[in-house]
């Protein structure tokens, strides 16, 4: 796969937490960055996967696709949207007060359905 992709140069890889499957971690190994996607993991277990992937990770996504079955998705109980702004905030937080990971780009949450735009405001 890897010799696949590098000539079709794919450099970037979205991967959703927790932990990339062995294929992805070949490509992380092989110089692909990674985009890490946590979607309702617990925030102390993000940090954590985020410092052991180290360098090799460019950046953290937040929650995806929230609005897709809203009641499969919750933050302290609260569904789509209030929940994925929770989530995020948390996720931003989280993040920015952790030295080794405050410069990590910390890129909005999406959405299943363009009818279902979400305003997210983070506060740093």
């Amino acid at each position: 796969m890897l010799p696949a992709l590098r000539e079709l140069g794919v450099r970037h890889v979205r991967e959703k937490a927790p932990l990339p499957d062995q294929a992805v971690v070949n490509l992380m190994n092989a110089g692909r960055g990674v985009l890490l996607v946590y979607q309702g993991y617990p925030i102390d277990q993000a940090v954590a996967l985020a410092r052991q992937l180290g360098t090799l990770l460019e950046a953290v996504e937040g929650p995806s696709d929230t609005d897709y079955g809203p009641a499969n998705y919750s933050c302290e109980g609260q569904t789509f949207p209030e929940g994925t702004r929770s989530y995020q905030q948390q996720l931003f937080d989280a993040f920015a007060s952790d030295p080794g990971l405050s410069s990590l780009p910390i890129l909005l949450p999406t959405v299943y359905e363009t009818k279902n735009p979400i305003v997210v405001r983070v506060t740093p």
